[in-house]
């Protein structure tokens, strides 16, 4: 008799809670749904993988189930679910990382062009005064708080102070070049291609994230069929039900 791997192996993938890891994300919204861990849904893919060969490898269990329906070309099917899975797992894991790394860009830069755009405000409001200044530089008031509310503010801050020769010319005087200000508004493109590239990145994981879980749904139906099946093929027959791990019906 063949020497058969006994595994554990959940019939269901375990839970998980999904939320979103984006703090830079102000419409960030939770689907009210079914998610699984990564890790965990590796475990349960390559246990389950194994079940298969060891089912199939087993002389008295592959004859078992092989009365039941389950021929070389049935085994195939469902490692290819369990293949297709583990393939939209890795996907989603790799889109994961690359969300974070957009992620962290995007907000080093927004702190920096916040910091420098907040020094720039203090400086024009003390050397530029009258309503008009604050009006059409912005000044009055807080920064805006989302990413591409402060990015429309800045360039128009920074865009609107290069129009004027007559700001200028108090700007130079207080430090700020016309090279310096384009400077200070190029970093504000920066920021907003980084944005927008963290933008894609996001929708890349909720993406990745649907294949997931539609992969994996896909193959838990086929591996969950089998067990069914498994538990009423070895019925009397306890040693062939402790070797796959199922509890005979």
């Amino acid at each position: 008799m063949d020497n058969l791997q006994t595994l554990t192996v959940e019939a269901t993938p375990p839970a998980e809670t999904n939320e979103s890891n984006d703090p830079n994300d102000t419409v960030t919204t939770r689907r009210p749904r079914q998610a699984r861990t990564n890790i965990a849904l590796g475990v349960w893919i390559a246990q389950a993988e194994q079940v298969i060969v060891n089912a199939q490898n087993d002389t008295e269990l592959n004859a078992f189930m092989l009365a039941r329906g389950y021929t070389p070309a049935k085994y195939a099917e469902g490692t290819a679910l369990l293949a297709a899975a583990s393939s939209a797992l890795n996907a989603r894991q790799n889109a994961l990382a690359e969300q974070k790394i957009a992620r962290d860009d995007v907000t080093a830069l927004h702190e920096a062009a916040r910091r420098e755009h907040s020094s720039f405000r203090i400086v024009t409001r003390s050397i530029l005064q009258g309503d008009d200044v604050t009006a059409s530089l912005l000044l009055d008031g807080r920064q805006e708080h989302s990413i591409w509310g402060f990015i429309h503010m800045a360039h128009l801050t920074y865009r609107t102070a290069l129009e004027r020769p007559d700001y200028v010319e108090a700007l130079v005087q207080a430090g700020y070049t016309t090279e310096h200000i384009r400077e200070l508004d190029a970093q504000i493109d920066v920021l907003a291609q980084a944005a927008e590239t963290h933008r894609h990145k996001r929708a890349d994981l909720r993406h990745a994230t649907l294949q997931r879980d539609e992969r994996t749904g896909e193959a838990w139906l086929w591996y969950n069929r089998f067990r069914s099946i498994a538990r009423v093929a070895v019925r009397g027959h306890p040693e062939l039900a402790a070797r796959l791990n199922v509890t005979p019906l």
